[in-house]
């Protein structure tokens, strides 16, 4: 349907000068605008024109939503003329309208590209099937299929808690068990033939005592090796320093040099 604009001057709060912005409003019930700037925070930009429209955005706000001024044509954001943007404004509000008429979010979607839209005009979201709007206004990432696009409202039930995942247990390592000969015996039913000592019948050698006892030590049990002398150290024999022996009487070194006070010594 072809839309109404009326120059409006309630966005313009910082008082900027009309010839650096204006701003257009279409009449109720739709609430689209339409803005014409060429400097943005004194930085001048080329002179264009921005189509926005009044949208409910779902997400974690007070009551699940919360208003933005979103652009009409995501694609295209600036216009040259005001036809242009005039045109924008009544193709976003046909497809919205068409929205109505839709039974289901597969139709819905169909209209936008194969994408769920996520802004929802203000003017249109009260006249919107209940079941299709809930799908639009949930905002959790894979809660329905593709295949369910048919069906025009999804079963919002909490989904089942996943199992806890299995604590995997330590793997104890088996201890070996000894085997012992008397285990053997009983597997196989036989006892098994011992090893015969070569040394069977005869009479053993005396054990070594444990203790020392003056009777007992001898030089084949203390086994001592024989005491050698410590080797003769070799260098210099020990004696004073350098070497030098000192001489009763002894001059003292001639003191190499001129002589003292010839420096100052006059001349002759």
């Amino acid at each position: 349907m072809p839309l109404e604009f009326k120059r409006t001057s309630r966005f313009n709060k910082d008082k900027v000068n009309i010839k650096v912005r204006k701003d257009w409003l279409s009449t109720k019930p739709t609430r689209y605008r339409i803005t014409w700037r060429r400097e943005i925070f004194r930085v001048k930009v080329p002179a264009r024109f921005q189509a926005t429209v009044l949208c409910c955005v779902p997400g974690n706000f007070e009551g699940g939503k919360t208003e933005i001024w979103a652009f009409v044509d995501s694609s295209k954001r600036l216009f040259r003329t005001m036809k242009k943007a005039v045109e924008a404004c009544e193709r976003h509000s046909r497809i919205w309208e068409k929205v109505l008429q839709c039974p289901s979010i597969r139709a819905v979607k169909s209209l936008f590209e194969g994408r769920k839209p996520n802004e929802i005009p203000k003017w249109i979201y009260g006249h919107i099937d209940r079941r299709i709007l809930s799908v639009l206004m949930d905002n959790t990432s894979h809660r329905y299929s593709e295949e369910e696009d048919d069906i025009a409202y999804f079963d919002t039930q909490s989904l089942p808690e996943p199992e806890p995942e299995l604590v995997s247990e330590k793997k104890q390592r088996r201890k070996r068990r000894k085997v012992l000969l008397k285990d053997v015996e009983i597997a196989m039913g036989q006892p098994l033939a011992r090893k015969v000592r070569s040394d069977k019948g005869q009479p053993r050698k005396p054990r070594k005592p444990k203790t020392m006892t003056p009777e007992t030590i001898t030089p084949e049990t203390l086994d001592l090796a024989p005491v050698t002398a410590p080797p003769k150290r070799r260098g210099r024999p020990p004696g004073p320093k350098n070497n030098v022996v000192p001489v009763e009487n002894a001059t003292p070194p001639k003191r190499r040099g001129r002589p003292p006070g010839s420096k100052n010594r006059p001349k002759v």
